[in-house]
């Protein structure tokens, strides 16, 4: 059974995202391998602390992943 685990910094995703993104991968297995996969694919979304997932050494916020998904600059 495939299992899909995707990580997000919290308060970044909303709930029908998370929904939105889990039907859509399980619709993609379920193409690539055949349909049969689709009752057996698991996608778990595990959220993360605001700055406690870090890139080159700098904290990633929250605020700052919403300033990057609505095209600002970045800040950490």
């Amino acid at each position: 059974m495939p299992l899909i685990n995707i990580t997000a910094v919290e308060n970044v995703l909303s709930d029908s995202q998370e929904q939105e993104i889990a039907e859509r991968i399980t619709d993609t297995f379920a193409e690539v391998l055949g349909e049969p996969v689709r009752d057996v694919t698991w996608v778990i979304t595990e959220e993360i602390h605001s700055g406690d997932y870090v890139i080159a050494g700098r904290p990633i916020t929250t605020g700052a992943v919403r300033e990057m998904l609505n095209g600002a600059p970045a800040t950490a």
